[in-house]
């Protein structure tokens, strides 16, 4: 995931250098500003669609500092939200019940909390 993203922001400022250069050359005249319009066109277009690959790949592993290790080598979101799924005549529907925030994890439960130290809340946003 690391290496994907890696790729992705390369990518992205290649892309950027490109348009700054573009958007530094004098317009040109007849079919050349065509051209120019739709290379401009079409690098907008993959900057956006890396941008939004960036934002997947961040929801689906997301950086070091938005997770908390856990025991046997689990690793969860410091927050969420929490769900649950309803059938309603066939049809799937996810409600919102809640947020979590687990601050961190113990072995003993030490903290009071019970066995695995973690603290959920339930409050509606």
């Amino acid at each position: 995931a690391k290496q994907w993203k890696e790729d992705i922001v390369c990518s992205l400022q290649r892309i950027n250098t490109e348009l700054e250069e573009m958007e530094r050359r004098p317009n040109p005249l007849g079919m050349e500003l065509f051209r120019k319009f739709r290379r401009y066109a079409t690098l907008t277009e993959r900057r956006r669609n890396l941008a939004l690959q960036i934002d997947v790949l961040e929801e689906a592993f997301p950086p070091g500092h938005r997770l908390v290790a856990g025991p046997n080598n689990v690793v969860m979101l410091k927050e969420g939200v929490i769900a649950v799924k309803r059938d309603r005549g066939g049809k799937e529907e996810y409600h919102w019940v809640g947020t979590f925030k687990f601050n961190s994890f113990s072995a003993d439960g030490g903290d009071g909390a019970e066995k695995g130290g973690r603290n959920v809340s339930n409050k509606k946003e």
